[in-house]
């Protein structure tokens, strides 16, 4: 889908062109990192980064500031000097809010951010539910978390605390719709994580489809905050308790800088265990999510009912069908 010029501010329009805005809000673990440095910074537009000192305030503001009291005119006219007049970008997941909190801000966010920009054309990524589920845990790991896979997992109405997933969450249509509600349709882009791993041109094609903008060359194809090798997770686990993190501070030790490197390294001697047993309730959500893809993917024009990459995954074969 081609998307037209969307304005973050109203204009005269026999005045000097306005700036556009591009938000891309995640999803977690859908290429993000590696989107963030080696793709937005070479596309010839202005792209806000996160961690830029004059930026970040006004960014934690929409993350994390009570809806109460946030001051939408006061971020918009913080930012407005940082945007330039033509094509300018945003990239933070935590737009897309806290997976391991439940997703339970995201609505917020979503509140704020279209009070402060809301003709802006907001980009999301998906990814295959269970998938997601498996990164996301193993991200968790490397972090310093020390729950068990069936732990973290969480149905709707079992009560909020951290360090869970909620499972009915990650029905993604009920989020896009959600956009789409505040934002419109046209002002919503979805792409799709298994395009970036099996289709790289296809995905940042939809990219510059979206932005209006050419990547001048092809981006550095280094794969970024990549998770910890599946069998070295629960010993990963069990040194969390030991090891302190920046995160958590569930250890009495400081964690060795070079230890998840050591890790990765020795992964092949650590035999297969728990965590392929932990891994196997994931297999056990195989028609969950279903439904919910066959949705999005008519709905956006996804094509995931004949995507080479994992089609069983989005949409688990029926009894009888062939391989």
């Amino acid at each position: 889908m081609t998307h037209a010029a969307y304005n973050c501010t109203s204009h005269d329009p026999d005045g000097p062109s306005q700036p556009e805005l591009f938000i891309h809000i995640g999803l977690h673990k859908t290429g993000t990192t590696y989107l963030q440095s080696s793709v937005f910074p070479e596309l010839e537009l202005n792209y806000l980064r996160r961690d830029d000192p004059s930026f970040q305030p006004y960014l934690k503001r929409i993350r994390h500031q009570d809806p109460i009291v946030f001051d939408a005119d006061a971020v918009r006219e913080g930012i407005a000097p940082l945007l330039r007049e033509g094509k300018n970008l945003i990239s933070d997941e935590g737009l897309s809010g806290s997976p391991l909190q439940r997703y339970a801000n995201r609505d917020a966010i979503l509140c704020k951010l279209h009070r402060v920009f809301p003709n802006a054309v907001i980009i999301v990524a998906i990814r295959e539910q269970r998938d997601l589920i498996d990164s996301m845990y193993r991200q968790y790991i490397a972090a310093g978390g020390t729950h068990k896979l069936c732990d973290v997992l969480s149905e709707t109405g079992s009560g909020v605390s951290y360090d869970q997933i909620d499972l009915e969450s990650l029905c993604f249509s009920k989020y896009l719709t959600r956009i789409e509600e505040m934002f419109g349709r046209n002002q919503l882009q979805v792409l799709v994580y298994e395009d970036l791993v099996c289709d790289r041109k296809r995905f940042l094609s939809r990219i510059e489809e979206t932005v209006g903008v050419q990547l001048p060359n092809e981006p550095n194809s280094e794969r970024r905050n990549v998770s910890l090798p599946p069998k070295v997770i629960p010993l990963r686990r069990r040194l969390n308790r030991i090891f302190m993190s920046r995160a958590r501070n569930n250890g009495f030790l400081p964690r060795p800088p070079f230890l998840d490197g050591m890790l990765r390294r020795l992964a092949f001697l650590v035999p297969t265990g728990s965590y392929a047993r932990e891994r196997q309730a994931l297999e056990g959500m195989a028609e969950r999510y279903g439904d919910d893809s066959r949705l999005i993917s008519d709905r956006y024009d996804l094509e995931l009912d004949v995507h080479p990459y994992k089609k069983d995954k989005y949409f688990p074969r029926q009894e009888g069908e062939a391989l």
